[in-house]
């Protein structure tokens, strides 16, 4: 969940703001003059957002763990309803960008003429908006309406429009006077439009830009999606009233006049937001138990490590299930009480500490009862906001020999690509006692690839196949408990190199090809000790005469894969060091699928990173895609349409955003994908050179999620 989390932050922000200025001329064809309204506008889509329900709390904002919902980076508790509300915006003059101008009506009745006012401020104005049956009424027809609608005619119509806005207009009164800038009149666009509020893509409803309707979305389990507001369908006329705009004895003397013929068309804007569900919870489990005894009673040196998702801190200790006596925290001013000396007195008792993400904490308790089963309970809250009511929650420290944690050794190693080492692996109990390992689960993670000769609940014979200079993990799991080697793959030229000649061969059935083994150390021809050889990738076909020289293949039915060659050699100076692997692509019967390089899921044109990717049934994550030669690859630089994505059916997901060169995903989200490795998950099919199609690939291991992570 923490990785998903890392991906909103990256990705959660408002993906379109404006649109672009547009320059609108309201020419009017209709009236044998010059009159004209421009000015430049610009139109928007926003959105707000409000929690209306959280499934595990009466306080709809309890379920917003950060952020403000549609305003940039948010993240919400799964069981959250969301009210989403278009707020479309259009604006004029912006820049001050405005010229009007306009008939001022003469004065053919001696005793009263209406006076122009001096005026120079033209400011950026909100576009009032109209619903589609109003606008109707007053800018969709462009040939048939008056230019001008004077006195009572004008004023109910003025009335009905609502809003305008002092701005600095141009009057002429009477033909051939010249014209007079920078006077007070009252002007505003009207337009109309639609908005429409989608979710991934799937709309949740339209409405009037002029009257918006909020809709509601429920998400029930973790996500991550898209939330958008478009306006579309816009349409508008300019409007004018002359100053003064209406004197209650001379009403004769109001203008309203229109502007529409030449309006501008207005292309759709969308503003989309990212929004991520996520079950944020606490998580502590115990790590390592020491116990001292004092007496007839015992200190508890308790490690527990924080495996959920926020900060917490330990706040209490009580009597574990069924457990009697006395149980408290240990510190200097409790041994005083009991007199313990120092040591085994600690110098803190560890309550209270903050515990991050990730990290481990002990904790000290004097505990006056009998060992055995479930002696003590430790109180723990969380730091930050989670998913959840509660505000404490309880740890159990069981004495029991069940696996809490595991080791590799070596803890890190660099190795050369497809040289064979030996790695390790230790289980220890909640007491610190080494216990066996459970299951053979070994597995390449963290953007290294590769295989394995033989792995068991003790050791794995594995090599990596990524290239030099990729680092990642070699990793262990039973249960939920997972332990890595810290792995890299050597820059370096290989300390041991295997070869395999030739290197691939194309075969009929029953045909022979004997295949010659030659391996270096830092370049020097070197004999192995021992040669084993088998078929991998698909590979279907008899191997005899085999030796440290090499073997014999021969191909009894159609297949294409790999002989892979595992040459033994062991030296004093890399004691895990057990040898080295070689392959030679082999094609039986002109067999039509070929394998890709063994473990890599590259080809030389393009690259996806990270090329393995851990997550739990649930999750997401975002992957790159990198061109060019081996070594020097590059970030691509693709139209996102030159890119075709491909997520495997069988992890049952959806993509959220596809780039030319990235690609977000969720696994998940239409079914429960099982555990375990998915090889070449992802697929990015991309053009190359001669008018061809190239592909590369990154594979999704479906890691099984804890009991806290199900709640």
């Amino acid at each position: 969940m923490k990785r998903l989390l890392v991906v909103l932050l990256l990705f959660g922000i408002a993906f379109a703001v404006d649109g672009s200025p547009i320059s609108a001329n309201y020419d009017d064809a209709d009236f044998d003059t010059d009159f004209y309204f421009s000015t430049t506008e610009v139109f928007s889509s926003d959105m707000s957002c409000r929690v209306t329900d959280c499934e595990f709390s009466s306080d709809p904002d309890d379920c917003i763990i950060n952020g403000n919902p549609c305003d940039g980076v948010a993240n919400v508790c799964p069981g959250t309803t969301l009210e989403i509300t278009p707020e479309p915006g259009g604006r004029w003059a912006v820049g001050g960008s405005l010229d009007v101008f306009i008939a001022y009506p003469g004065c053919p009745v001696v005793g009263y003429c209406p006076e122009m006012e001096d005026y120079s401020s033209k400011t950026q104005r909100n576009v009032g908006w109209l619903t589609n049956a109003d606008y109707s009424d007053y800018g969709v027809d462009t040939t048939s309406y008056d230019i001008s609608l004077i006195g009572p005619e004008g004023i109910p119509v003025y009335n009905d429009l609502g809003t305008f806005y002092t701005q600095s207009v141009s009057y002429r009164q009477y033909t051939g006077d010249p014209i007079q800038t920078n006077k007070r009149g009252y002007a505003n666009v009207f337009c109309k439009g639609t908005v429409t509020t989608d979710r991934s893509g799937s709309v949740l409803g339209t409405s009037d830009a002029a009257d918006p309707s909020p809709e509601t979305t429920y998400f029930p389990s973790e996500t991550i999606v898209s939330l958008s507001s478009r306006l579309s369908d816009v349409e508008c006329f300019a409007a004018l009233v002359k100053h003064p705009k209406n004197d209650a004895d001379h009403t004769e003397f109001f203008r309203l006049n229109f502007f529409r013929y030449d309006a501008p068309t207005v292309m759709p804007v969308t503003d989309t937001e990212l929004l991520g569900v996520y079950d944020i919870q606490p998580g502590l489990s115990v790590e390592s138990v020491g116990v001292t005894e004092f007496g007839d009673n015992y200190i508890f040196e308790i490690t527990v490590r924080n495996d959920g998702d926020v900060p917490v801190r330990v706040t209490r200790v009580t009597p574990g299930p069924g457990a009697t006596g006395l149980t408290t925290s240990l510190g200097p001013s409790s041994c005083l009480t009991y007199g313990i000396p120092t040591p085994p007195c600690p110098s803190s008792s560890g309550f209270g500490a903050t515990i991050s993400e990730g990290s481990t904490h002990t904790v000290y308790v004097y505990y006056t009862g009998s060992l055995g089963g479930t002696p003590v309970t430790l109180i723990y809250e969380p730091m930050e906001k989670v998913c959840s009511s509660e505000t404490e929650f309880e740890l159990d420290v069981a004495l029991e020999s069940d696996i809490v944690r595991c080791e590799i050794e070596p803890p890190s190693l660099e190795a050369g690509q497809y040289e064979v080492h030996e790695y390790e692996v230790t289980c220890y109990n909640v007491m610190g006692d080494a216990v066996p390992c459970s299951g053979s689960d070994w597995y390449w993670a963290d953007g290294l690839g590769g295989g394995f000769i033989d792995r068991t609940n003790t050791y794995a014979w594995a090599y990596t196949s990524s290239s030099a200079g990729s680092t990642g993990t070699l990793n262990y799991r039973t249960g939920d408990v997972i332990c890595s080697s810290d792995i890299t793959s050597s820059e370096i030229s290989p300390y041991l190199d295997c070869e395999l000649d030739p290197s691939s061969a194309d075969l009929e059935v029953g045909e022979s090809q004997y295949f010659n083994l030659t391996c270096y150390i830092d370049g020097t021809e070197t004999d192995p000790t021992s040669a084993e050889y088998d078929n991998v990738d698909g590979l279907d076909g008899s191997i005899t005469d085999s030796s440290t020289d090499g073997t014999r293949f021969t191909g009894t039915v159609t297949s294409d894969g790999n002989l892979r060659a595992f040459a033994r050699k062991a030296h004093h100076g890399d004691p895990t060091l057990l040898g080295a692997v070689a392959f030679a692509h082999i094609n039986v019967g002109n067999a039509t699928e070929t394998p890709e390089t063994p473990g890599t899921g590259e080809d030389e044109d393009c690259e996806i990173r990270p090329s393995i990717e851990d997550l739990y049934p649930h999750d997401g994550a975002t992957v790159q895609l990198f061109c060019g030669e081996e070594g020097s690859r590059t970030l691509c630089s693709l139209n996102p349409e030159d890119v075709e994505w491909i997520l495997a059916s069988d992890l049952y997901g959806t993509t959220v955003t596809e780039t030319g060169n990235s690609m977000s995903y969720v696994v998940g989200s239409t079914g429960t994908p099982d555990y375990g490795f998915y090889n070449s998950a992802i697929t990015a099919m991309i053009p190359i050179e001669g008018g061809e199609e190239g592909s590369c690939r990154a594979s999704v291991n479906i890691i099984e999620p804890t009991c806290l992570e199900y709640t």
